[in-house]
C-alpha cells in the first residue's frame, strides 16, 4: 500500500495542548485537614497523661490524713468540698486543653481555624472532661505515691494506643474494638476520623459526633459518680 507522506507530515505538524493531571494539588486542602485531624487524635496521649499524673499526684497530696482532719473539722460539707476539688482539678484540665489546642493553631495556622477544625476542638474538649473525670477517680483509688507515675504512663499509653492515636481505627482487630466500647479516646477518635467525610455541616450529617460526645460525657458522669462515692 502506498503512504500519504504528505497527509502523514500534515497530521503530525498539528498542535494540541497537554494538561497534567496534579492529584497531590487537588487534594492539599484534604491532606492539611488530615494533618490536623492526625494532630487532634494524637493529643488522646498527652492530655491523658498530663492528667492521670497532675490530678493523681493532688488528690494523693489531700489524701493525708492531717489535711483530712483538717477538712472534717471545718464547716463545709463533704459534698461541697468534693465538688470544690472536682473544679480546682478542671482548671488543670482546661489549662492544658488549652495549651495544645494553642500549639495545633500555631503549627497549622489558618487550616486550624476551619468550621471541621471547630468541631475537632469541640470533640476533644469533652474527650478532656472525660479523662479529668477518669483522673479523679483514679486519685481517689491510688494512695501509694510510687504507684501513680506508673499508672499514669500505663493507662496514657494505653488508652491512646487502643484508642486509635498512635494506630488508625481501621487496622484494629475486632476483639480490640470490641474493648474499646470502655475507652473514650475510642469514640473520640471515632468521630474525629467521621468528621473528615463531612463537607456541609447540619444536624444529620453531625449525628454522629453528637452521639460520640454523648457516650464520652456517660462516662464522665459514671467516673464522677464512683469516685464521690468513694471518697466519702
Amino acid at each position: 500500500t502506498c503512504l500519504d507522506y504528505a497527509l502523514i507530515d500534515k497530521e503530525l505538524s498539528k498542535e494540541s495542548s497537554v494538561s497534567i493531571y496534579n492529584q497531590s494539588a487537588e487534594n492539599s486542602e484534604v491532606a492539611d485537614t488530615s494533618d490536623l485531624r492526625r494532630f487532634i487524635n494524637y493529643l488522646a496521649y498527652p492530655i491523658t497523661g498530663m492528667l492521670t499524673f497532675g490530678i493523681s499526684f493532688m488528690m494523693y497530696v489531700l489524701s493525708n490524713s492531717d489535711i483530712k482532719k483538717r477538712n472534717n473539722c471545718s464547716p463545709v460539707k463533704m459534698a461541697s468540698l468534693n465538688v470544690q476539688i472536682f473544679f480546682g482539678n478542671a482548671i488543670l484540665a482546661l489549662f492544658s486543653y488549652t495549651v495544645l489546642i494553642l500549639l495545633g493553631i500555631v503549627l497549622y495556622g489558618s487550616k486550624a481555624l476551619t468550621e471541621q477544625a471547630v468541631y475537632l476542638y469541640i470533640n476533644t474538649f469533652m474527650f478532656t472532661i472525660s479523662i479529668l473525670s477518669l483522673s479523679f477517680l483514679i486519685g481517689n483509688i491510688v494512695t501509694n505515691k510510687n504507684l501513680i507515675f506508673a499508672l499514669s504512663n500505663t493507662i496514657s499509653l494505653g488508652i491512646s494506643f487502643l484508642g486509635g492515636s498512635f494506630i488508625s481505627q481501621e487496622y484494629l482487630s475486632d476483639t480490640v474494638k470490641k474493648i474499646d466500647i470502655i475507652n473514650p479516646s475510642y469514640w473520640c477518635i471515632r468521630a474525629n476520623e467521621q468528621l473528615a467525610s463531612v463537607t456541609e455541616y447540619t444536624a444529620q450529617t453531625l449525628s454522629p459526633l453528637f452521639t460520640n460526645i454523648f457516650i464520652q460525657l456517660g462516662y464522665s458522669a459514671a467516673f464522677i459518680s464512683i469516685a464521690l462515692i468513694i471518697y466519702k
